[in-house]
């Protein structure tokens, strides 16, 4: 068995060999065009699996000779390969493909180049006498040859990987692998970027402190609330909470300690809520209960449970048990006519309208 395995490493094609051939180079030429103008389409992606079926498709339309390519993302650890998606006129071979981590598969271009974790190119020509091969010549597949290259993602927990088969024997060896490598480094290019947006989007929309969704976010929950109301009948409610006398905290005791109290509140008041519910931090003391399929009077009564749970429960800031109270106004959705954008504004001005009068009744109370 070792022998076999050691004659499987030294038939692996060179990275470095440099081939002269002529029809070789000028179908290198066609392929790397091919390639350039397809993976253009990479950049409006903004879905990982949308981006990685797009590539391969891009990587098999660029030759009739690649007839299957398909990618596959999952954690460092990963005892099972299962293609996410597929591309080329043998994908259908794909849809119950997977390759389960053992002795033998381990040292197979597809775990190799996980283990490796650097984007260098793990092809090979699949010998005759191989034990395990991720195809078998009387299903008419017709594989020769399979390139492994390996996508380094964003998220260090993770790995990534693309195998490519041709029908053609020493395929990728003659065409070289340069074109497909730089298809890659475009594809990292775009999932880093797809990233980085994604965490973009995320703090744009989140409070730093509380991780509550932040006035923008909310105002976004809001017309999409109204937008459903108004196609199913449904209806919703807002109730605006404001800490009372929230000031005097900061000044006697510092920021640093308001935070605490606010961060703590903001699990407490979480914690009672539904899982459909929206929760935001408007800014300051001031916070945002968004609850679907929720008329005015039940959203007054989970005010109220708001109300006793926070004036009754104490926080426990170093080692200090310190109570709080808070101050609420309600307000229902109204079948009013408008854009959803206006609506949700008079909805918080009624809210807001409200808290006030509850703050100037003495503190600590709901109004609506």
């Amino acid at each position: 068995m070792i022998n076999w395995l050691s004659d499987f490493r030294r038939n692996r094609p060179s990275k470095n060999v440099v081939h002269i051939d002529e029809h070789s180079s000028a179908r290198r030429h066609q392929v790397s065009l091919a390639l350039l103008k397809a993976t253009t389409d990479l950049i409006n992606v903004e879905d990982e699996m949308a981006m990685l079926q797009c590539l391969c498709e891009c990587i098999a339309a660029c030759s009739p000779r690649i007839r299957l390519t398909w990618a596959w993302i999952g954690s460092t650890d990963s005892e099972v390969i299962r293609p996410c998606v597929a591309a080329g006129s043998a994908k259908a071979y794909a849809h119950n493909f997977e390759i389960h981590r053992n002795w033998l598969t381990a040292r197979g271009p597809a775990f190799q180049a996980l283990m490796n974790g650097e984007p260098d190119l793990y092809s090979m020509t699949w010998l005759s006498r191989l034990l395990f091969k991720p195809w078998n010549s009387q299903e008419g597949q017709s594989f020769e040859v399979a390139a492994a290259l390996p996508i380094k993602m964003p998220d260090p927990s993770r790995r990534g990987l693309i195998v490519m088969y041709a029908d053609e024997p020493d395929y990728f060896e003659k065409l070289e692998i340069e074109p497909f490598m730089a298809c890659l480094r475009l594809c990292e290019t775009a999932l880093k970027q797809m990233d980085k947006n994604k965490l973009l989007r995320i703090q744009a929309m989140t409070d730093p402190l509380t991780g509550l969704l932040n006035r923008r976010a909310m105002s976004e929950q809001m017309v999409q609330a109204i937008s459903m109301a108004r196609r199913q009948g449904g209806t919703f409610s807002v109730i605006m909470c404001d800490l009372d006398h929230f000031k005097r905290v900061n000044d006697t005791w510092g920021h640093e300690i308001g935070d605490q109290i606010i961060v703590q509140l903001t699990q407490l008041v979480r914690q009672s809520l539904r899982q459909e519910d929206q929760f935001a931090r408007l800014g300051g003391e001031e916070f945002l209960c968004l609850l679907p399929q929720t008329d005015q009077d039940s959203a007054y009564a989970v005010a109220e449970k708001l109300r006793l749970m926070i004036a009754l429960t104490p926080l426990n800031i170093n080692g200090q048990h310190i109570f709080m109270t808070a101050s609420f106004g309600v307000a229902g959705y109204r079948n009013l006519p408008g854009e959803p954008d206006d609506i949700a504004r008079q909805m918080l001005a009624r809210a807001d309208a409200a808290l006030y009068l509850s703050k100037d009744n003495g503190r600590n109370r709901i109004s609506a």
